[in-house]
């Protein structure tokens, strides 16, 4: 006698993976059930008998109608298809009990354990199968929401992943990663790929969301925690609590940068500013670009701000203003005693006439330098 097993593995209602499709019939519940199959532990293949029962809960032993015999159903790498209907209501549900044996069989039919929920739901379109479709028009066939609600997929119960909208037929916005993450409802556009916790330890002052979020149009976090994005077409790839404020700013990663005027760039570090139009920290600490197309990396090099600078953030607090412009174009490294870098230039060696020639010249400088004349 073989061993049988069956699973719901497809149905039309993307959110809850164990409900199956009713029709808004008000005479009848049309069905759709999509199952696989397993004979001794193995994917079936072949033709089975299958028989179908319904009842009005998961432990009732009343049933709701006869019996519904399926002969000679196709079974292919453990995969069938059912299509019945039941004389009950479109807004009731039912429980299925299901028995299989070979096609043809003269074995009683095994009954499988458990029975599935039949969920009553509105019919919203073609029944979308797990090994793919056919013939389908991308105008008429397609997996989503029609009003302004967005589509949420969901993993262990908890939303992964968020598409929403765009406003009119403007861009849409993403959001994946923790149900923290979040994006402006009145902006388009924007993407938060993944990443942010639970947490609420983030911000300014370790207060704070720990969620990724954008504040403007076509702004980006790619992941990380507790980062925000709040220029239009803003960027952050991840870190920990940075902070992209202005136009098209950007900061790589790290923790506690902070781009604050437009164009500015950090690649990562730790409490780092870029608060200057277009300046860079290209990593380091608590270094300080703050005027325009000023550059600083290291640890502790500070670039006065002008008078058009944005916010100082952690790097550029108590740097004091260099007027309108700053220190407009400078470029500065900055040198923390503990982590001192010093370059050495290696000096060929010379043979040692030209060493002796060299001693000469720089006598002969060193006498003209104080108003001398020698003569050798």
């Amino acid at each position: 006698m073989s061993t049988f097993d069956v699973r719901l593995i497809d149905t039309c209602r993307v959110a809850t993976a164990l409900t199956l499709l009713l029709s808004t019939s008000s005479l009848a519940a049309s069905f759709v059930y999509e199952g696989r199959l397993d004979d001794h532990g193995a994917p079936a293949n072949g033709r089975y008998e299958l028989t179908m029962q319904a009842f009005g809960d998961p432990h009732s032993a009343y049933a709701l109608a006869e019996p519904t015999v399926f002969n000679a159903v196709v079974v292919e790498d453990g995969r069938f298809r059912l299509e019945f209907e039941l004389p009950i209501a479109a807004s009731d549900a039912a429980w299925l009990q299901l028995s299989v044996r070979e096609s043809g069989g003269q074995d009683a039919p095994s009954s499988l354990p458990g029975r599935s929920k039949a969920a009553a739901a509105m019919l919203i379109g073609q029944c979308w199968s797990s090994t793919g479709d056919a013939d389908t028009d991308p105008a008429l066939n397609f997996l989503g929401t029609t009003d302004d609600q967005p589509m949420v997929l969901r993993s262990n119960n908890a939303p992964v992943l968020r598409l929403i909208g765009g406003l009119g037929s403007d861009a849409a916005n993403i959001v994946g990663g923790s149900p923290q993450n979040s994006v402006s409802p009145a902006n388009v556009g924007q993407t938060v790929a993944g990443g942010g916790h639970n947490g609420t330890t983030c911000g300014t002052g370790a207060i704070g969301s720990c969620g990724n979020t954008t504040e403007a149009s076509f702004a980006t976090v790619s992941g990380g925690y507790g980062n925000t994005a709040a220029g239009s077409g803003s960027s952050i790839g991840g870190g920990q609590s940075n902070f992209a404020d202005a136009g098209h700013s950007t900061v790589a990663g790290g923790q506690g940068n902070m781009a604050t005027s437009p164009w500015s760039t950090l690649t990562g570090g730790l409490f780092n500013t870029a608060s200057g139009n277009t300046a860079t920290v290209s990593g380091g600490a608590s270094n300080c670009a703050g005027a325009s197309y000023s550059w600083v990396g290291g640890a502790g090099a500070k670039v006065r701000p002008g008078s058009t600078a944005g916010a100082a953030g952690s790097g550029c607090t108590g740097v004091e203003s260099g007027g309108v412009n700053g220190d407009r174009g400078h470029v500065r490294v900055g040198r923390h005693p503990d982590w001192a870098i010093r370059l050495h230039r290696r000096q060929p060696v010379s043979p040692p006439r030209a060493r002796r020639r060299r001693a000469q010249q720089q006598r002969n400088s060193l006498r003209h330098r104080s108003g001398c004349c020698f003569t050798n």
